[in-house]
């Protein structure tokens, strides 16, 4: 039997349809497959669409993954989806559409194809392109993170003095352990906190803490005027600026939009 591209598949009769199902090692194949225990459903065999996986356009059935792929190009266009911000997960995805996460992961996969979105792996995806900052809501742990570096900011937290602990955070926010401990993690690495193995995390001196986005063009400035450039001449690239000072693109980003604005 000839199979033509995605999508251009003719909807099998009733018959057919149940011919297939119940052919022997159809059934036990696809569950295989996927990995489930339920029976076969919301799934395409051979050349057939099963009906749970379309849903009726003006033109006929229309597969479940290629109306995920016009939703969120529909709303990439209406501004809806902004550059750099983060796509609903597969999850969130799957359920706003009623479908399985394999069709959902189709519709991206089609989608990182044309260069609409990508992916970051155990992060999520972005609309494009690459180099737009990234906008999404923050997770628990960077929530976490930021509350802990707002008090050190705010002196509520003076230098070397302890910072909630583990079980304190986990009770106070309601988390689970590891997302506690990516907290920690993450105020460590930015230069909020040090810590002390069997003691406690304390907060750091402030010539350790992250440069801000207001700092860094300052300190651009300064060079830029030091070294006998003309203003703004020379200025740092987004990614140069990032491995100099160790901020994220997000600040990296901010620091170029101040510089811009004094130019």
């Amino acid at each position: 039997m000839g199979v033509g591209p995605p999508g251009t598949e003719k909807p099998a009769s009733p018959s057919r349809r149940r011919g297939l199902i119940a052919r022997p090692g159809v059934s036990l194949l696809v569950r295989r497959f996927l990995r489930i225990s339920r029976p076969l459903m919301s799934i395409e065999v051979f050349d057939m669409y099963i009906p749970a996986m379309t849903k009726r356009g003006p033109r006929g059935p229309v597969p479940i993954y290629q109306m995920i792929i016009n939703t969120i190009k529909e709303d990439i266009a209406a501004g809806t989806l902004a550059p750099g911000q983060a796509l609903p997960t597969e999850a969130e995805l799957g359920e706003i559409h009623q479908a399985s996460r394999l069709t959902v992961r189709r519709a991206l996969e089609v989608l990182r194809e044309e260069g609409v979105v990508y992916t970051i792996r155990a992060d999520g995806s972005y609309v494009g392109p690459r180099d737009a900052p990234q906008i999404r809501e923050p997770r628990q742990h960077e929530q976490i993170a930021a509350d802990l570096a707002a008090g050190v900011k705010r002196g509520v937290y003076g230098p070397d003095q302890v910072l909630p602990s583990q079980l304190e955070l986990i009770e106070q926010y309601g988390v689970a352990k590891k997302t506690v401990s990516a907290a920690v993690a993450l105020l460590r690495g930015q230069g909020w906190a040090y810590t002390v193995p069997a003691i406690g995390t304390f907060a750091a001196h402030r010539d350790k803490w992250p440069w801000t986005s207001q700092e860094i063009a300052a300190d651009v400035i300064e060079r830029i005027e030091r070294g006998g450039h003309a203003p703004y001449e020379g200025l740092p690239s987004e990614s140069e600026m990032m491995e100099e000072y160790g901020v994220d693109n997000e600040t990296a980003h901010a620091a170029i939009a101040l510089l811009l604005a004094q130019s």
